[in-house]
């Protein structure tokens, strides 16, 4: 009858919730860790859940490309205290290979300009495109629901993209700060062996203001608050020295 249909439809809704918040949880640590401009090759041994674990549970096989990959476009932005907080700062490529369980990444510089980002999208930063077309569905013609917007604006950003970069990319996860401390505190910390200390005296602290982020030398066990910081810092070293700790967090 329909309400067992109905009430059968809402179990499945739900699994498929905790699942995509599983797949959040393992792509966050990736996504959000990496705040920094270049380009990133790592490989990735999926031990807790492997790729099959999850697809298997979803109970619907991953997308593919011709080469038999998955490819998803991480986005990583600022929390609702962050001065560019609807940027997308963090974009980051990554393939999926299930027949070895690792994924390869390319990152993409936040200050790329595009002179011809496709005929829904105007040209400027790549950082900003996300958020220009949002605003245009929520304010235009249609006004679409904020939620609404954001989804059509990921997948037109994702589609742009793949035309530039001649793949195909199936799906799209946007994470900010928050998302990121939590997955870190979700697994119990990240064990980091600082090679030297580090003192940021210009960190952003709440209300656009500034604080000082200190950490000493040594192996340590960093919780999600802190591994953020150490991710995000950059006014006391330069941003090579920066994407070095960032590697290093994702390892």
């Amino acid at each position: 009858n329909k309400k067992a249909k109905k009430a059968e439809a809402e179990k499945e809704i739900k699994r498929t919730n905790v699942l995509k918040r599983i797949l959040v949880i393992l792509t966050t640590v990736l996504c959000a860790a990496i705040l920094f401009a270049g380009t990133v090759k790592a490989l990735v041994s999926l031990k807790i859940l492997s790729l099959h674990t999850i697809t298997g549970g979803a109970g619907t096989p991953l997308p593919k490309d011709d080469f038999g990959h998955t490819n998803i476009l991480l986005l990583g932005q600022g929390d609702e205290g962050h001065q560019g907080a609807d940027l997308t700062d963090t974009m980051m490529l990554a393939s999926i290979d299930p027949k070895t369980d690792s994924v390869v990444m390319l990152s993409i510089p936040r200050d790329l300009y595009l002179t011809k980002p496709g005929d829904k999208m105007q040209p400027g930063r790549i950082n900003e495109q996300y958020w220009n077309y949002r605003r245009a569905l929520e304010f235009g013609p249609d006004k679409l629901e904020r939620s609404a917007a954001s989804q059509i604006a990921m997948r037109e950003l994702a589609d742009q993209l793949g035309k530039l970069l001649n793949i195909q990319i199936h799906h799209t996860i946007k994470v900010d700060f928050i998302g990121f401390v939590q997955a870190v505190d979700a697994i119990g910390g990240i064990d980091v062996d600082v090679p030297s200390g580090l003192v940021d005296t210009q960190y952003p602290g709440p209300n656009y203001s500034y604080q000082t982020f200190a950490i000493s030398a040594g192996l340590q066990t960093l919780a999600g608050d802190t591994a953020l910081k150490y991710a995000r810092s950059r006014h006391s070293t330069s941003d090579f020295d920066r994407s070095k700790r960032q590697q290093m967090i994702l390892k």
